[in-house]
């Protein structure tokens, strides 16, 4: 089973802390890494875009990312069915410091959430925001033909 250190010894990227957080993001080949929910249900970081910290963290997280990109993430949420306590145990060591650091209280579902996330990779400083419909996420990247400046 490939870790996420394994992951990373792959990768030429660069983890840039994310200034005033605990967190960094993950950079590769000059394109950040950001984390989508790629199906209904509950969404990953839209179900918290009222909580701006914690909805960014989301998004970015490099821990969040190198796992879900692991060998590990796959053989372990890749069913989507039924998790093992191994998986299970994971899950929580993972993401309820995260809850518990932004004081917000880690629902039961969000596993079934966390199962269907993708890593996408955009240009660094490319500004852009998560859409979600039904708990779909997907990437909206501001491009300047379909705005207007007043």
């Amino acid at each position: 089973m490939q870790s996420t250190t394994d992951i990373a010894n792959n990768f030429n990227f660069t983890e840039v802390p994310v200034e005033n957080t605990s967190y960094s993001k993950l950079v590769v080949d000059g394109k950040v890494a950001v984390l989508v929910h790629d199906n209904y249900g509950g969404g990953w970081s839209t179900e918290h875009s009222h909580i701006d910290i914690l909805n960014k963290r989301m998004i970015f997280d490099s821990k969040i990312v190198l796992y879900v990109l692991s060998e590990e993430f796959k053989i372990f949420f890749g069913s989507r069915k039924k998790y093992s306590d191994e998986a299970i145990r994971k899950y929580h060591q993972l993401i309820e410091p995260i809850f518990q650091e932004h004081r917000c209280p880690l629902h039961p579902h969000k596993i079934d959430t966390f199962a269907c996330l993708q890593v996408e990779f955009i240009p660094q400083d490319t500004l852009f925001r998560i859409k979600q419909y039904d708990g779909m996420e997907s990437v909206e990247i501001l491009d300047h033909a379909k705005y207007i400046r007043a």
